[in-house]
């Protein structure tokens, strides 16, 4: 299948051709061809001027970074409990590959499984470093891993969202700025067990989005 993103462009005809209106096109862009297709032309012709602006503006969007970087160039999606070992293998699976760094946001974390898995990639000199939320930290399963991530060096900041004793509620793990696991599926074996989704996805765009929220996270706790 070619690659395609579409462009909506908007402007004023009058502009163009002297003649009061606003017309809606579509510019559908692929990676070897552009055609354009009007939406809402207010019964009025395109002129040469106005197809060329268009040319114009869809040829410089096929350089733009974001469309050689689709966030669904790799996306696998499972849903507990049904595909709970398909979600638990391949969030093992993702934390194994990484080679620079990885960011962890998670509300509640009691898979041992997991956090060895992050201290296995620290041991690789991966840059590893997580976020748990105060009120879940506490929890009689949670204070082992807490303890186990600590004692191997793991960088680790327990806190808040800023409003008051707001939960810290986002959960999502990054990998080399490339990777992003997200939904509200928890490094927990409850979690397993209950209806939660999980989206793993290869976008740079993506990753490096998330990862500049976790660091604003990350310097808003003490």
């Amino acid at each position: 299948m070619v690659p395609r993103i579409s462009l909506i462009v908007d402007f004023k005809i009058g502009e163009l051709t002297q003649v009061p209106g606003r017309s809606r096109i579509k510019a559908v862009l692929y990676s070897n061809r552009v055609s354009i297709q009007s939406l809402s032309i207010m019964q009025l012709k395109l002129t040469r001027l106005v197809q060329n602006r268009i040319f114009q503006i869809a040829c410089l969007c096929l350089a733009l970074p974001a469309a050689a970087d689709p966030q669904n160039k790799e996306i696998i999606t499972w849903v507990t409990p049904f595909d709970a070992g398909n979600a638990h293998a391949d969030t093992i699976r993702l934390i194994n590959k990484a080679k620079k760094t990885i960011r962890v946001s998670m509300y509640a974390f009691t898979d041992e499984i997991i956090a060895g898995a992050l201290i296995q990639a620290r041991c690789r000199k991966v840059d590893v470093q997580v976020i748990l939320d105060e009120s879940q930290a506490k929890g009689q399963y949670e204070i082992p891993v807490i303890t186990e991530l600590k004692n191997a060096g793991v960088p680790l900041k327990i806190g808040n969202s800023p409003d008051g004793q707001a939960l810290l509620h986002m959960k999502m793990l990054t990998v080399d700025g490339i990777y992003t696991l997200s939904g509200s599926w928890n490094f927990s074996h409850s979690a397993s067990k209950q209806f939660n989704n999980l989206d793993i996805i290869r976008s740079k765009t993506r990753a490096q989005m998330f990862e500049m929220y976790w660091q604003k996270i990350w310097d808003s706790i003490p």
